[in-house]
């Protein structure tokens, strides 16, 4: 019994859930109301698109092969009218003969002028041609320039006599003009006597008629010389043809534009949709208040997140109980995004923190390791004066990486250290380093991450810098447009263009392992502390020397720091 009401317990437990579920509601909806008179629209629909595509197929064919009866008539008067020609006209018969003399010219004279008002008065070609084999001697006129123009005409024309010329009627496709694109061209020829005599129809003017006569926007209208197949889902294509001239209509309508008279059909729905109008705006307030309502509190919850308020929360009651559930998942989603980014925020910042203070605390064996071997070298020459001043540096050296912790420290300072440093070294390379140090009096102030500059110095010393060779190191530095760039200079031998690209690209890998790792941990800490707009430019030349550039956004109007300097 109690496993009995358990089950039962457990059943309207579910139902209760699946008619809360807006799921089922929406079903039911369509169910009720949208899914019968969609099933109606489309068989009425799909029969009346049936219906309009064949009508249409029908006209536009009985209309193409009234077209081609046209053709065929036009196309048998030409044929007559070129015999007439070369027979009933004596100036014909004469220059048919082709002799030489005047004879020939004047009657070639007399008979273009009677061909060319012949052929004015015939519709039914658009133009005309007498070809004298033995005299290599052409005689056009073009009727219709239209589409062809006559030169191109005469030129597809003397090309075609000079090859074996096909008799009959047949298609060609020929250009409109020297750069036009070509048009198709029924020619017709025949040979009689050593003369080639022939006249052609304008195919393209004939479509051009069809295009208008249909009144289809989206419609084309061309020849071939062979069948086409209608298998384009979007065209309907019709094709008629004339098997004996070689010659195919089409005509390619959009079956989106044939099909919009379909509308005309809709009528007969409209009593039928009557009822299913009338219900329209209920049935959009019930969605709106099942659907659209709750889809607007979570929208407004998510944009209150994103607007940056970490504490808003959905204390509204859904109506279903997806939505119920999709309010409790976005609260609980914004109490984790919210602990979860303190906890990134806390996590990165002492990430950075010991970052920063590792790339700090980076000091070069061979610095040290240098700096021994010099203060065992001065004494074992007895130098006591240059110890004193080596070790003074030293404690200045190690003094300014440790003070206070700063992260950052006056150029002012950096400059005095590099001077030092350079002194230094010119105690273990006597009589080869000279060195000159300009700078903008302002940029003394402008704070620098520790030892940036000193790294580039370092370099210098250690890679250029050699006995017996004089090594001129300068140092600028200069305030322009809110940003203060820095320059040391070498005039020391350089680098090829494969080595330049390999030290910087190693630099800008910014891996503190391998090569060129003081260049990589000063550009590290150049974008830390400045961003993209920071950068180091490294220029060089064999031969001629190298330039470091360090760009650094800063505006000293807004950050005078001159009473901290």
């Amino acid at each position: 019994m109690k496993r009995c009401l358990e089950w039962i317990k457990g059943m309207r437990w579910k139902m209760t859930r699946l008619l809360n579920s807006i799921s089922t509601k929406v079903i039911l909806v369509m169910l009720i109301v949208i899914l019968p008179f969609n099933i109606f629209t489309i068989i009425l629909s799909n029969m009346a698109v049936k219906n309009v595509t064949d009508q249409a197929r029908v006209s536009v064919e009985n209309v193409m092969q009234s077209y081609l009866t046209d053709m065929r008539e036009r196309m048998d008067n030409v044929v007559s009218l070129l015999y007439i020609m070369q027979k009933s006209n004596a100036d014909a018969v004469t220059m048919q003969k082709q002799g030489d003399g005047d004879e020939y010219n004047l009657s070639k004279y007399k008979f273009y002028f009677y061909f060319k008002d012949t052929v004015g008065i015939s519709k039914s070609t658009s133009g005309a041609f007498f070809y004298m084999e033995k005299m290599d001697d052409l005689i056009t006129w073009n009727m219709d320039t239209s589409i062809h123009s006559t030169d191109c005409i005469q030129k597809y024309l003397s090309g075609l006599l000079n090859t074996e010329v096909p008799l009959g009627w047949h298609m060609k496709m020929v250009p409109a003009s020297e750069d036009g694109p070509d048009y198709p061209l029924l020619l017709f020829c025949t040979r009689m006597n050593q003369t080639v005599s022939g006249g052609w129809i304008e195919l393209e003017s004939t479509a051009k008629k069809l295009r208008e006569d249909f009144q289809y926007e989206d419609m084309d209208v061309f020849f071939s010389d062979r069948p086409v197949t209608d298998n384009d889902k979007a065209y309907m294509t019709v094709s008629t043809g004339f098997e004996k001239a070689g010659i195919y209509l089409h005509a390619k309508i959009s079956r989106m534009e044939l099909n919009g008279t379909v509308f005309r059909v809709y009528s007969i729905m409209q009593k039928v949709s009557f009822l299913a109008l009338i219900l329209v705006p209920f049935l959009y307030i019930l969605l709106s208040w099942l659907l659209l309502n709750p889809l607007k509190v979570i929208n407004k919850a998510h944009k209150q997140l994103r607007g940056g308020n970490p504490d808003f929360r959905i204390l509204d009651k859904a109506n279903s109980v997806e939505y119920q559930e999709a309010y409790d998942s976005f609260n609980v989603m914004a109490d984790s995004l919210k602990d979860l980014k303190i906890q990134n925020y806390e996590k990165e910042l002492e990430k950075q923190k010991i970052l920063l203070k590792n790339l700090q605390l980076q000091i070069r064996p061979h610095f040290l390791i240098n700096s021994f071997n010099l203060i065992f070298t001065l004494a074992q020459e007895k130098d006591v004066g240059h110890i004193q001043d080596v070790m003074l540096y030293l404690s200045e050296y190690f003094r300014y990486i440790f003070r206070s912790n700063k992260d950052l420290e006056l150029f002012g300072r950096e400059e005095k250290l590099i001077e030092g440093y350079i002194n230094m070294a010119k105690l273990r390379y006597p009589d080869s380093i000279s060195y000159a140090i300009d700078y903008d009096p302002e940029i003394a102030c402008v704070r620098l991450p520790p030892l940036l500059l000193h790294n580039f110095v370092e370099n210098i010393i250690k890679h250029v810098v050699a006995l017996g060779a004089m090594t001129y190191i300068e140092i600028t530095g200069r305030y322009e447009n809110q940003k203060v760039i820095f320059k040391i200079a070498d005039d020391g031998p350089g680098m090829d263009a494969a080595q330049l690209e390999q030290v910087i690209e190693n630099m800008r890998r910014a891996e503190l392992s391998g090569n060129n790792v003081g260049m990589a941990n000063a550009y590290r800490r150049l974008k830390y502390f400045y961003g993209d707009d920071a950068d180091i430019e490294i220029s060089s030349r064999l031969g001629e020397g190298t330039v470091v550039t360090v760009v650094i956004p800063y505006n000293l109007e807004a950050e005078d720091e001159s009473v901290n300097c």
